[in-house]
C-alpha cells in the first residue's frame, strides 16, 4: 500500500528556477526557510507588491491521490494583507485560488501554517501551477503539499446541495479565457452539487454597455464581451460534475442608489432611464429607483431577459431575498381601494389588504413567467425563487409561495438568510392604520422598513420547518447555511439544526468566496453534504510555525502586536 507523501520545500519543486530567489525581488518569488511538523523547509513567497510569474511544480509521483495544500498568512510587518494564492493542476485551464484565513487566538498569523483538502487527482504525469492572482494589495504564500493515497474514493453523495456563485468571481483574476473562471465551480464535483446558481450579468441590450469605457468594472466587461462563451463554459463545466445549473438573477429592476458608472443593475439599457413612470412608490410617494411589477410593461421586459437567458440552462433562479419589487404605485393602490375601500398607504405590509394584492402582482409575473418559459423551450425549465427566511414574512412583501406551489409555478423554494419588516411602534392609530404624518416625521428619525440578516439558528428553523409544511412533497426545499464571512461552527450549527427538522437539501452562499475559503468549503462538501466521519478526516488544521526565515518564532515573535 503507498504511503502519503509531503513536501514541505517547495522552491525544489519549481521548474523555472530563474523565476524563484533567496532575495526580495518584484518579478521573482522569494524562497522563505521555515520549521514546522518537526520538518524544516522552503515555502514561496510573493508580498503585495510584486507580480512574479507562475512556476510549474513537478512532484514526480504517480496515481491518485487526495490533496492537501499548507498555506500560511504573510504580509509585511505592519500591515495585515489578504493572503490569496493561485494554485492549479497544469492540466487544468481554470484559475482556482486559496484565501488564508487567520488562525483563532493567533498575535501573528504567520505562526501557524494552515493545511486544508484541496482536491483529489490523478497525478500521473501531472504536475501544480503556483500562480499570484491579479488582485492589488494581496499576498501569496505556498508552504507545502500533501498527498494522500486515493485507495479509497471519497463516498458518492446523494446530490443535495445548490451552490450559488455572485458574479463577482469575474474580478477575481485578469481573466481572458472563459474557462479561467472555473476553478471554484470544479471545486465542487466532490460536494454533492445538485445545481449550481450562476448570476448571470443581466443585460437586455448589450450593444448599450461601452466594454472600451476604462471606467467600467473590468469583471462586468469581460462578460459582456464574451457572455455566450462564459455561458456555455459555465454549462458544461456544471453537467460535468453532474449537476444541474440554474440562470441566476437579482431581481431588482433598477439599480444600487450610489452613483455608478453603470447605467443600472438590472436592465444594461436605455430603457430604464426612458420609464420614469414605471418606478416603485414609497408610502409617502418618493420615487424608487427601481421597475415595479404592477405594471405589465415592466414584466414583459423582464420575463424576455429571462427567458432568452435560460437557453442554455436547466432553469432560472429568481433572487426575491433582497431589493423592492412593488410597493405603493397607482395600480397597488387602485386595487386595495376597489377592494377594501381604503388607502393603501396606511395599510402595514402584515395587513391581508395591502399584501395580498401585492402577492397578486408577483403571482402574476411568475404566473406569466412560467408560461413564457414553456413556451419557449421544449424541455421544461425549472424556476427557482429565494425568499426570506420565513413564508408569512415573504407573503407580506407579495410572495405567496403557497400559490405558487399549489400552481406549479415553482420546482423549489430557496430560504433566503434576510427577512424584511416593518417596524411601525407609535405610528399606528387606534384602528391598527398608520397615521402619515407620524410616519413622515419618523422617517427622518429612523429606519422603518428593516432586514436581519444573521445566521440566527432560531429564525432559520423555524423557517424551515414552516417552508416544508407549504412544499411537502410538492416542490423541493433548500435550507439556508451562512454567508463567506461566517465561521466554520455556522455551518456545522446551521446543518445539525436543518437536518434535525428532516431538510434534505440546502443552499450554499456566494460559493466563488467559499471555494477560495476551503476551510469552510469542506464544512460545507463533507459536513452538510456528507458525513461527520468524512469531515473529521478532511477538517482544516493549523500547525505551529517554530521558525520562519531564519528567526525562531517557537517562543516568542518579535512581531507580535498588541
Amino acid at each position: 500500500m503507498r504511503e502519503e507523501i509531503r513536501f514541505f520545500d517547495i522552491a525544489a519543486l519549481v521548474c523555472e528556477k530563474d523565476k524563484i530567489s533567496n532575495d526580495q525581488h518584484r518579478k521573482k518569488w522569494k524562497i522563505v526557510d521555515y520549521e514546522a511538523l518537526g520538518n524544516s523547509g522552503k515555502l514561496l513567497w510573493a508580498n503585495e507588491n510584486s507580480s512574479p510569474d507562475p512556476v510549474t511544480l513537478r512532484l514526480g509521483v504517480e496515481g491518485r491521490y487526495h490533496i492537501f495544500v499548507g498555506t500560511i498568512k504573510l504580509q509585511l510587518a505592519y500591515k495585515e494583507r489578504e493572503t490569496i494564492t493561485g494554485f492549479k493542476l497544469l492540466s487544468e485551464q481554470s484559475k482556482p485560488q486559496i484565501r488564508t484565513m487567520r488562525p483563532p487566538n493567533c498575535w501573528k498569523p504567520t505562526e501557524w501554517i494552515e493545511e486544508s483538502y484541496y482536491t483529489t487527482a490523478d497525478m500521473t504525469n501531472e504536475s501544480f501551477v503556483l500562480f499570484k492572482p491579479a488582485l492589488e494589495g494581496i499576498c501569496s504564500a505556498l508552504a507545502w503539499i500533501r498527498l494522500v493515497p486515493a485507495e479509497i474514493e471519497l463516498a458518492q453523495k446523494e446530490p443535495c446541495m445548490a451552490y450559488h456563485f455572485d458574479m463577482d468571481y469575474l474580478d477575481f483574476d485578469s481573466y481572458s479565457h472563459p474557462s479561467e473562471i472555473l476553478g471554484g465551480l470544479r471545486m465542487l464535483k466532490d460536494g454533492a452539487p445538485k445545481v449550481i446558481l450562476h448570476e448571470k450579468y443581466p443585460v437586455c441590450d448589450i450593444s448599450a454597455v461601452d466594454v472600451t469605457d476604462p471606467r467600467g468594472n473590468r469583471g462586468e466587461r469581460f462578460y459582456v464581451e464574451k457572455s455566450e462563451s462564459i455561458d456555455r463554459a459555465v454549462v458544461d463545466a456544471a453537467h460535468e460534475i453532474g449537476s444541474k445549473i440554474y440562470a441566476s438573477y437579482r431581481m431588482q429592476a433598477g439599480g444600487f442608489v450610489f452613483p455608478d458608472n453603470r447605467m443600472n443593475y438590472l436592465f444594461c439599457d436605455p430603457w430604464f432611464e426612458s420609464h420614469p413612470e414605471y418606478r416603485c412608490v414609497t408610502r409617502d410617494g418618493r420615487v424608487i429607483e427601481t421597475l415595479s411589477f404592477a405594471y405589465p410593461e415592466v414584466r414583459a421586459r423582464v420575463i424576455k431577459m429571462i427567458v432568452d437567458g435560460a437557453r442554455k440552462f436547466d432553469g432560472v433562479c429568481l433572487f426575491y431575498h433582497r431589493g423592492t419589487f412593488v410597493a405603493f404605485e397607482e395600480p397597488v393602490k387602485r386595487m386595495v381601494y376597489e377592494k377594501y375601500g381604503i388607502d393603501a398607504t396606511r395599510v402595514p405590509m402584515s395587513d391581508p389588504r395591502l399584501h395580498s394584492v401585492l402577492c397578486h402582482f408577483m403571482t402574476l409575473f411568475m404566473r406569466e413567467l412560467r408560461e413564457a418559459l414553456d413556451a419557449a423551450y421544449v424541455e421544461k425549465k425549472d424556476v427557482n425563487a429565494i425568499l426570506f427566511h420565513n413564508p408569512t414574512d415573504s407573503m407580506y412583501f407579495g410572495y405567496d409561495v403557497a400559490e405558487w406551489i399549489k400552481e406549479g409555478i415553482v420546482d423549489s423554494i430557496s430560504q433566503g438568510l434576510m427577512t424584511h419588516f416593518e417596524e411601525l411602534e407609535g405610528l399606528l392609530d387606534d384602528e391598527g392604520l398608520i397615521d402619515l404624518e407620524k410616519y413622515e416625521k419618523a422617517l427622518y428619525e429612523k429606519a422603518i422598513v428593516k432586514r436581519n440578516y444573521a445566521p440566527d439558528l432560531t429564525r432559520v428553523t423555524e423557517g424551515a420547518k414552516a417552508f416544508l409544511e407549504i412544499c411537502d412533497g410538492k416542490a423541493d426545499f433548500y435550507g439556508t447555511l451562512a454567508w463567506e464571512g461566517s465561521e466554520v461552527d455556522d455551518a456545522i450549527r446551521l446543518t445539525d439544526g436543518l437536518k434535525s427538522l428532516g431538510v434534505k437539501n440546502f443552499i450554499s452562499w456566494n460559493t466563488d468566496h467559499k471555494a477560495r475559503i476551503l476551510p469552510i468549503l469542506n464544512a460545507e462538501k463533507f459536513y452538510t453534504a456528507g458525513t461527520s466521519e468524512i469531515y473529521e478526516k478532511y477538517v482544516t488544521r493549523f500547525y505551529k510555525v517554530l521558525s520562519l526565515g531564519g528567526a525562531d518564532v517557537s517562543h516568542y515573535n518579535p512581531s507580535w502586536k498588541g
